[in-house]
């Protein structure tokens, strides 16, 4: 048995030399293993432990540094959309106004060459008509479309097959996907 005096200097050697291994680059877990009589078991499966604990508390601060909060997100992440919303609408009423104003003079010029005309134009011309004859018909129809996309938008079923769909959408997918990677992970990021 040591006496005290030898015990200090006994512990102070053994604290030396894990302070030596540190130093070299060891890991706490490997220069307590060195000293099985010294240290028990669970003292060294805690140190494995706490050496991971420091690599996770430091992905975490780094983590912690780069949250964006989700409602700052979800602002960018319309802002981002307001443009293309904007020229797809623009884009959309365009076309109906050519539709019901400039297609139907197409038309009458066709008509007077009496040629067979290709299966698109024939849509495009047979779509005026409709328009231009039936203009309370199509705004119920088209609000009858958003009002039923809507509800099914609302449905279990409807919200995976709108994602489903949104994230495959070439660039807003992918603006999307970076969205919810940096932190925005509520349900829906544009409504």
């Amino acid at each position: 048995m040591m006496d005290a005096k030898q015990e200090i200097k006994h512990s102070r050697k053994i604290i030396d030399q894990i302070n030596q291994g540190i130093k070299s680059g060891l890991t706490l877990s490997e220069c307590l293993k060195s000293y099985p009589r010294v240290f028990s078991s669970l003292l060294l499966q805690w140190s494995r432990w706490e050496r991971r604990a420091a690599i996770l508390l430091i992905l975490l601060k780094w983590r912690a540094s780069r949250w964006v909060p989700p409602t700052l997100c979800r602002k960018k992440v319309r802002g981002a959309l307001i443009y293309p919303c904007v020229i797809i609408t623009i884009m959309v009423i365009i076309g109906v106004v050519m539709l019901i104003y400039v297609v139907p003079t197409l038309t009458a010029t066709f008509k007077e060459f009496n040629l067979k005309l290709p299966l698109m134009t024939r849509i495009v011309i047979a779509l005026s008509d409709f328009l231009s004859q039936h203009v309370l018909l199509s705004i119920g129809m088209v609000g009858f479309c958003f009002a039923f996309f809507y509800m099914f938008g609302q449905s279990k079923v409807g919200s995976k097959m709108f994602d489903y769909c949104v994230i495959r959408i070439p660039m807003i997918g992918y603006l999307i996907k970076e969205t919810n990677a940096l932190g925005c992970r509520e349900r829906s990021l544009l409504f």
